[in-house]
């Protein structure tokens, strides 16, 4: 390696690391694309040596950035993963370094910065490789665990977030833990944040979608899927009960927002908003609980979108937005209780 090369190649990085700290969300994005376009070109034209000398040293400052204390730090060292993502893909030894360096964000006090961290953690999951499947579990497990666990805000909002992510773009594998995750993601529906409570919900519709999508004729696999949808039912009717639930300190509204927020799901999954809208809706102020159905497929902070955008580009042909699901059992279900319901929304 040549002095004038290494010093050419130090100059850059030091161009793309300034950018990729730079507080404007636009800067970031610019220098991301400039990263990734960079990789993928002119460093390619370097030999072996030059080019892991300027991996290795641009992983470096993405630990650091994702390791500080800064959060427009962080979100550029995000952003530089989705960059590096976006060119080859990821080998394991790839995606378990940029696993790591993920969970340094996730949780983290800034919920757009987790936002975005969830959805690459999304997209380490479509890499590919004998290690997704492993990572993948991992990832499920540990999030699972968080909900089980004494409440700690950032962990369990990190934990829906990640669901949400891992369901929409490793279903194949998600479906294998379908059933632990209802048995915990209510814990994270009656969560005393309204934010961690949507994150739950848009993590219980992508569950929806891919057990929709698998939906057959078999007996058994009908049988559970009925056992789901009961399951998620008889949660939205504890959050309707007058009556608090033992060691609850979540308020009447919050309980109520929860068990709408699951209710709409339902109703979303089985295609029948005209039949349960057809009623006089005002009084129970589901039009007011609307907008939660949009869950996370569209990030209404305007901080975020510049991410939004740079993550869309980096996605073209994958799932990166979360698709509409339907399920014929779901509607019979929804249809049995269709009387109930209403009587317990008017």
């Amino acid at each position: 390696m040549t002095s004038t090369t290494m010093e050419s190649w130090k100059t850059m990085l030091g161009e793309f690391v300034a950018g990729l700290k730079s507080r404007s969300d636009d800067v970031r994005e610019k220098t991301a694309h400039q990263l990734q376009q960079y990789v993928d070109t002119e460093l390619r034209e370097m030999n072996i040596d030059e080019y892991a000398s300027f991996m290795n040293d641009l992983n470096h400052h993405i630990f650091e950035m994702v390791s500080g204390s800064e959060v427009h730090e962080k979100k550029g060292g995000v952003m530089a993963i989705m960059s590096l993502l976006g060119v080859d893909g990821g080998s394991s030894t790839k995606v378990n370094r940029f696993a790591n360096y993920l969970r340094h964000v996730l949780p983290c006090g800034d919920m757009i910065a987790m936002e975005m961290a969830a959805k690459t953690v999304g997209q380490l999951a479509l890499s590919g490789g004998t290690f997704t499947a492993e990572y993948v579990e991992f990832e499920v497990k540990r999030s699972l665990e968080a909900l089980q666990a004494d409440r700690i805000e950032g962990r369990r909002h990190a934990a829906v977030l990640i669901l949400r992510e891992l369901a929409v773009n490793a279903p194949t594998l998600f479906y294998q833990k379908v059933q632990p995750f209802f048995d915990n993601i209510f814990t994270a529906v009656r969560d005393p944040k309204q934010a961690i409570r949507e994150g739950a919900v848009a993590a219980l519709r992508a569950c929806l979608v891919l057990t929709s999508q698998r939906e057959s004729k078999d007996v058994r696999s009908s049988v559970s899927r009925r056992t789901w949808y009961q399951q998620a039912y008889e949660e939205a009717e504890k959050g309707l009960s007058e009556q608090r639930e033992k060691g609850s300190t979540l308020s009447r509204d919050d309980r109520t927002h929860g068990a709408l927020l699951i209710i709409n799901e339902l109703i979303l999954n089985s295609n029948l908003e005209s039949e349960f809208l057809e009623w006089d809706v005002d009084d129970i102020e589901l039009q007011q609980q609307k907008p939660y159905l949009k869950a996370l497929e569209d990030l209404s902070n305007s901080n975020s979108r510049p991410y939004e955008k740079f993550h869309h580009r980096q996605t073209t042909g994958s799932q990166s937005r979360l698709e509409r699901g339907y399920s014929q059992l779901c509607r019979e279900f929804m249809l049995s209780k269709f009387g109930e319901v209403r009587l317990k929304l008017t």
